[in-house]
């Protein structure tokens, strides 16, 4: 009967000991997650331009290609979640944008939607 009760206590704090191993474990990934959040806020600079259109000022920020979230991407006119994913692939793929016309190779941005998009981006 005391043989059971110690393989009982063992397994009970060895039970303990995996949940606080978890614990530390997912706190440590936790603060990793918030530093990237933090880094991708950081790293993604945006443009504020400010426009006069008879006399009345237009406010409006530039997305950049290299930097933005599939979230940002879908905001632009023609843009949903399938191109924006599809710039990310091709972002990733070529190391990024390096030249603005280059989101014309991006499959579903033809001339018309660059058209549409051009003055909303930047690289």
């Amino acid at each position: 009967m005391m043989e059971k009760r110690k393989i009982a206590d063992w397994m009970i704090l060895t039970g303990f000991v995996l949940i606080i191993i978890g614990l530390a474990l997912g706190m440590k990934n936790q603060d990793k997650k918030d530093d990237l959040k933090f880094v991708r806020a950081v790293a993604k600079p945006s443009v504020k331009t400010e426009t006069k259109v008879l006399g009345e000022s237009i406010k409006s920020e530039l997305i950049n290609l290299n930097t933005a979230s599939l979230a940002e991407l879908d905001n632009l006119p023609g843009i949903g979640p399938v191109i924006g994913q599809r710039i990310i692939d091709y972002r990733i793929a070529n190391n990024g944008f390096k030249d603005i016309k280059e989101t014309q190779m991006v499959k579903g941005i033809g001339e018309k939607m660059f058209a549409k998009i051009v003055d909303k981006i930047e690289i």
